[in-house]
């Protein structure tokens, strides 16, 4: 029973759910826990980012193995705190043999670091104290020259991998990835022209190729059997036999992003799941344009200068919420929230009286319903009676849950946020997709209550205060859901061109 349990968390954390492997590693009774469910837990933090969740797991371990200890290292590594990673490794080297996979763990997070001494540093250290693991060490060299590579230093890169390939006098092991189309299993080895189809496929290389020229990479992929098959499929799932690496990453997210489809990928580590957004699901916390962000928050801390204001601290607030998801909201348990939302929109339920407001609600959300359908193919209506239950169909609900599977758990943390504040998923959306400006998105969340002010109400001063204090908010949401995502592919329309 707690060996599955143990299956189920390490498959969480092969596909980025690491909050919900802690969460069913917590209802595994102590004494059942082993090192297996130990190490699952571990890596699906490692995975996740949860420095947190693992700091706390691997400090309650009494009994801390080699491989206990080696899957910390990977999780400190990854999130670049390299001293503490380096200080495991002493404490353990002070009772037992220096252990190669715990600074193989260590060498593999300076590649996502980018940190080319550090790596040579560790890769020195490897070579004086295992000089007969030569598999490894040439493992070791691989991950350097990788390094490099990511530099533009391809020389360099290559003089590594000549040079230990000589010195170790092994051979290279050859990458080959397998696809699943029509049934069948394929076969793809580096430069293979052995498929019956070849042309077609580097013929739709090319075409890739251009496509992530436009985009700046300039890699090519070995997915492009699945892209010449009619039609295209909308989920393509490949496995690799090596790690994958950095830039074939990169090209992945891209493609996924440019050809509108899911991308699974298993490697010999891990699973990875591209979305049409490009995002992957081993990234759940980055932000992928962080200057940006360092930039509005130092802004937003600057404008502190007599009193701090905590309050009025829209983009510190929810950065904190989106990182440190204090109600711990799984994906599902998000998307969930959002659809209750849907079921009450403001745009879909109406006043029939006064006819003056009845009119106005008709000019101002009938064109945001015909956008909406005609982009998502949907037959959303609105309605005068509250009464009616189900008024959304059923096809309609699930191009909406299927829209905001497309975005990872930070970003539909903000979608959240959003959403609560205009009481309406088809104007957040509409937002997302820079339909409309914040501030007419706003107005539009509020045209009951614009209407009743602009007739009874003598309050302006509060009026203008809480419009401004909804827009500085949404403003500060929408920035770091640009900065998650980083899909902005044309300026936000103005209220005028609206």
């Amino acid at each position: 029973m707690f060996l599955f349990s143990s299956l189920v968390v390490n498959a969480y954390g092969l596909n980025g759910m690491g909050y919900e492997a802690v969460e069913l590693y917590k209802r595994i009774p102590n004494n059942e826990q082993d090192e297996i469910s130990h190490i699952c837990v571990l890596n699906a933090c490692s995975h996740s980012g949860l420095l947190d969740e693992a700091h706390i797991i691997f400090n309650q371990i009494h009994i801390k193995t080699e491989k206990i200890i080696t899957t910390m290292i990977d999780c400190l590594s990854r999130l670049f705190l390299f001293d503490e990673a380096q200080s495991l490794i002493d404490n353990y080297g002070k009772i037992n043999p220096p252990s190669l996979i715990m600074y193989m763990a260590m060498l593999s997070g300076t590649r996502n670091h980018r940190n080319s001494q550090l790596a040579e540093k560790i890769y020195d250290r490897m070579k004086s104290l295992f000089p007969d693991e030569k598999q490894s060490l040439l493992s070791g060299a691989f991950l350097l020259s990788n390094i490099y590579s990511s530099f533009g230093e391809y020389e360099r890169a290559m003089d590594i991998r000549s040079k230990q390939k000589n010195e170790l006098g092994l051979n290279i092991k050859v990458g080959v990835t397998w696809t699943m189309v029509n049934d069948e299993l394929v076969e793809f080895k580096a430069h293979d022209v052995s498929h019956p189809r070849s042309e077609e496929i580097y013929a739709q290389l090319d075409r890739l190729t251009l496509l992530l020229l436009k985009h700046g990479h300039t890699e090519k992929l070995a997915i492009a059997f699945n892209l010449i098959q009619r039609p295209i499929p909308s989920i393509i799932q490949i496995t690799k036999n090596l790690r994958i690496c950095g830039d074939y990453h990169q090209v992945i997210k891209l493609i996924a992003k440019i050809q509108q489809c899911h991308i699974i990928v298993r490697d010999a580590n891990r699973i990875h799941h591209f979305y049409p957004n490009g995002k992957c699901s081993c990234n759940i916390i980055t932000i992928e344009n962080e200057f940006l962000t360092l930039a509005a928050l130092a802004q937003e801390w600057n404008q502190q200068y007599k009193k701090i204001d905590l309050s009025s601290m829209h983009l510190y607030s929810l950065i904190n919420t989106f990182i440190d998801n204090p109600l711990k909201f799984t994906k599902n348990q998000l998307i969930e929230k959002l659809m209750h939302f849907l079921d009450w929109d403001t745009l879909l339920y109406r006043s029939d009286q006064p006819e003056e407001l009845r009119q106005l609600q008709i000019k101002s959300w009938d064109p945001i319903l015909l956008y909406i359908n005609k982009e998502f193919h949907t037959n959303f209506q609105s309605t005068y009676d509250l009464h009616i239950k189900d008024l959304i169909n059923k096809n309609d609900r699930y191009i909406i849950e299927k829209y905001f599977l497309n975005f990872d758990q930070s970003s539909l943390n903000i979608i959240l946020f959003i959403v609560e504040q205009l009481k309406s998923i088809l104007l957040t959306i509409c937002l997302l997709k820079q339909y409309r400006s914040i501030e007419n998105i706003a107005t539009l969340s509020r045209l009951e209550t614009e209407f009743q002010i602009s007739h009874w109400s003598n309050v302006e001063y509060y009026h203008d205060y809480e419009m401004m204090d909804i827009c500085s908010k949404i403003s500060a949401a929408y920035l770091i859901f640009y900065c998650l995502n980083n899909n902005i592919t044309r300026t936000i329309l103005t209220n005028e061109t609206n």
